[in-house]
């Protein structure tokens, strides 16, 4: 009696996609403009929207849609935004809505509506802001009751609505930024001052750490990962872009900003970073957005082998960590890999449409997965054949 056995998936070859080694093979690139130039603004980031207050209205802009929209403003201006538990906060500042410098408002983005929360013990502009472990920490600025440089640092409770006083800055400094970082809180040079801070909320004592490659103000700062990327300011070269390991407590450089600027915002979504407006070297406001993607996934295949399966299997890693698989054809592998060297260079839409073909169909006609291009991490392709053997016995 013979016996057919049938063997599936003979394993071929396996494409592997990894992160780009190096800086330099990666560069900033020009986004969508900004809807108007505006000095001293705020911006900050909350899901994949970017906003931005200030100027003569608010904005909004999703980094899906690639649209800028209207939103409701606050008319404040030298201070700085943040986020926490999904609502964005201005802290002090000068303008229309500022009083003496010393008002708190909350955005909440659900209702699109500012709120004015407790006031700060003294009134500051130029001051940073930044959240930690569910409270928002002001430091330093101009003092505009002495209109002097301070080292004052403020500590918020969005659930008692009360400030606090803590530990004060080594050195006092103004037109600063402020990021956390793996539970610490930094602040990076401001005014005449280079020197890096890092605040331990435990001990309630500030650090002094390393220096700045030099004294700057009006920058861009924002953290992916264990880095900090100080971008643009007014500094000797505007457009150059510094990386702050706080892993082993080193600087090094990433590539230029296309447009040297100072007075500008910087923020993060994902891995990527978003540098938008300020002011050119000539003084005049520049409505100029440029984003950089920080961890560049490039495909990275041997070019002396040529692909033979006719299927395979797409393993896409996200940023929060969960793979995700599916079982495709060659030709759906190469559409995906086409939208996605496409979407990195810069153009093409965010979201790819892979269909799950008879996977757990359950009762459904059909079930697809959107991927998000600026949430993948990595992919790999293992591609097979689906040969077919018979063995006689």
């Amino acid at each position: 009696m013979k016996k057919i056995v049938l063997v599936l998936w003979c394993i071929i070859m396996t494409f592997a996609f990894t992160s780009s080694v190096s800086a330099a093979e990666k560069q900033w690139v020009y986004g969508d403009s900004m809807p108007e130039g505006i000095l001293h603004y705020e911006a900050a980031a909350l899901g994949n929207d970017i906003y931005v207050f200030g100027g003569t209205t608010g904005y909004k802009y999703n980094t899906f849609t690639k649209e800028w929209i209207t939103v409701s403003n606050i008319r404040v201006t030298s201070a700085n935004a943040t986020t926490l538990n999904g609502k964005i906060y201005i802290a002090g500042g000068i303008g229309t809505d500022a009083g003496q410098s010393n008002k708190l408002f909350e955005y909440d983005p659900s209702v699109n509506k500012w709120t004015q929360r407790g006031d700060l013990p003294i009134g500051v502009y130029a001051a940073s802001i930044s959240a930690l472990n569910g409270k928002l920490y002001v430091a330093g600025g101009v003092d505009v009751g002495s209109n002097t440089t301070t080292s004052s640092v403020f500590s918020y409770d969005p659930t008692s609505n009360t400030w606090s006083s803590v530990a004060k800055l080594n050195n006092g400094r103004r037109g600063h930024r402020s990021v956390v970082v793996k539970g610490n809180l930094y602040v990076f040079g401001g005014g005449e001052n280079s020197s890096v801070e890092k605040y331990d909320e435990s001990s309630n004592k500030w650090t002094v750490v390393n220096n700045t490659p030099e004294s700057k103000v009006s920058y861009g700062a924002v953290a992916v990962g264990d880095k900090v990327y100080i971008v643009g300011g007014d500094r000797t070269d505007k457009s150059s872009v510094d990386i702050y390991d706080t892993d082993t407590n080193t600087w090094s450089k990433a590539p230029n900003l296309n447009t040297a600027r100072k007075f500008l915002q910087a923020v993060a979504i994902n891995d990527t970073i978003y540098a938008l407006g300020g002011r050119n070297v000539s003084g005049e406001y520049i409505t100029a957005v440029e984003y950089y993607k920080t961890n560049d996934i490039i495909w990275n295949p041997d070019p002396n082998t040529q692909p033979s399966g006719d299927r395979a299997i797409l393993t896409i890693t996200m940023t929060t960590g969960l793979q995700k698989e599916y079982d495709l054809s060659m030709d759906e592998i190469n559409a995906f890999i086409n939208w996605y060297d496409t979407k990195d260079a810069g153009s093409g839409p965010s979201k790819y449409a892979i269909s799950k073909h008879d996977n757990n169909k359950g009762p459904f006609s059909k079930r697809t997965d959107y991927v998000i291009f600026n949430n993948i991490l990595t992919f790999e392709v293992n591609e097979y054949n689906t040969v077919t053997a018979a063995i006689y016995k």
